[in-house]
């Protein structure tokens, strides 16, 4: 039901685009704008835009922005960044989210999208700075926060912790918890 209403709902809104005068096309040499989604871009693709004169509205969401911002300042000042997400270790394609994420980190970024991850922490400073993906599942969040704060506080190393998962994902989570406790099967 709900994949159906998603594609519902993205039919109804690139028909409202189509009826505003706006031409949905995946060629960009004949694209008038690019639509940056909500999982944001590197600085890359932003330069690219700019250089190449094309015209782009960005629609990366507040959170992201204020993460990038977050992970930019805190490898500047040479923290390491952990960034627990998806980075296609299952699927050989990582999240756009994760990917729009390591364009704005200076310093040395790990990457931990499960458990079997964390012995990546490879300490080389002794300081670490850790986001999530806004989309991470909230509880796996916490267990591998959990896991990492004690590692890091093992070994004497300063860790800022920021669990970044949307509200609102924290929210789908919860909701679909609840539902699958009240049905025989449940299809995501």
């Amino acid at each position: 039901h709900g994949c159906a209403k998603n594609l519902i709902d993205s039919e109804l809104m690139l028909g409202k685009l189509a009826q505003n005068g706006y031409k949905i096309t995946l060629d960009e040499t004949k694209a008038d704008i690019v639509i940056i989604r909500a999982h944001g871009e590197p600085p890359e693709t932003f330069e690219y835009l700019n250089k190449n004169n094309i015209k782009y509205k960005d629609c990366t969401c507040v959170n992201v922005r204020y993460i990038h911002k977050l992970v930019m300042e805190n490898s500047e000042r040479g923290y390491n960044v952990i960034v627990i997400g998806k980075y296609g270790k299952k699927t050989g394609v990582m999240h756009p989210e994760v990917y729009g994420t390591l364009g704005y980190i200076k310093s040395k970024a790990i990457l931990i999208e499960d458990e079997q991850d964390l012995d990546k922490l490879q300490i080389e400073t002794n300081k670490a700075y850790l986001v999530c993906q806004t989309t991470f599942n909230s509880n796996k969040a916490d267990c591998l926060i959990s896991k990492i704060t004690q590692i890091y506080k093992d070994k004497n190393i300063e860790l800022i912790s920021n669990k970044s998962v949307c509200p609102a994902q924290k929210n789908i989570n919860k909701s679909s918890l609840e539902l699958a406790q009240n049905c025989d099967l449940m299809i995501v």
